[in-house]
């Protein structure tokens, strides 16, 4: 449907459900989410095999991180995804920006759940090319009255580069 409709490509999640989800790393609202999580979860091998599909589709293909240590569960195939994005609660992780820096992919870095100076600092340790941030607000669903669209042209002046946009929308206007 993504191919039909005219898009470029997809991203697919990612995240180690032993890692993430243990007894020991909980987080609050987690129990609630666990079921569905479970039910829609997708292992690298099934997420693999669906990059494959997207690129005989003529998809680019990528993937978000949210810890280091779920790019090895990919081992070499994580050569095969076009692109990287960064989630907007990672974007002061410094060590998974690296990591995913290293591959030489595009990286696309969400800006929604921190404030100014934060995103400054994130941004300007990073070399001039080779990533793209994306004006985000981190609500879900985010509300049409609320996507502060304007924002997206002070980021451009402000780091003088293509600004790009994450959405949580479930309104096509925006």
């Amino acid at each position: 449907a993504a191919a039909d409709s005219g898009a470029q490509a997809v991203k697919f999640q990612y995240r180690n459900l032993y890692n993430a989800y243990s007894d020991t790393h909980r987080e609050i609202g987690d129990e609630i989410l666990l079921n569905e999580i479970n039910k829609t979860y997708l292992s690298p091998s099934q997420i693999m095999q669906l990059v494959d599909y997207a690129h005989e589709l003529n998809l680019q293909v990528g993937i978000s991180f949210f810890d280091v240590s779920d790019i090895e569960d990919f081992g070499s195939a994580i050569d095969r995804f076009d692109f990287f994005k960064i989630p907007s609660v990672e974007l002061l992780n410094e060590q998974l920006i690296d990591a995913l820096m290293l591959y030489g992919k595009h990286l696309y870095i969400s800006l929604g759940a921190h404030h100014e100076l934060e995103v400054d600092a994130a941004l300007s340790r990073l070399p001039k090319e080779g990533w793209t941030p994306l004006h985000c607000i981190s609500n879900y669903p985010l509300s049409i009255l609320n996507s502060q669209l304007g924002y997206i042209s002070y980021l451009k002046e402000k780091w003088n580069r293509a600004i790009g946009y994450s959405s949580h929308d479930d309104n096509w206007e925006v």
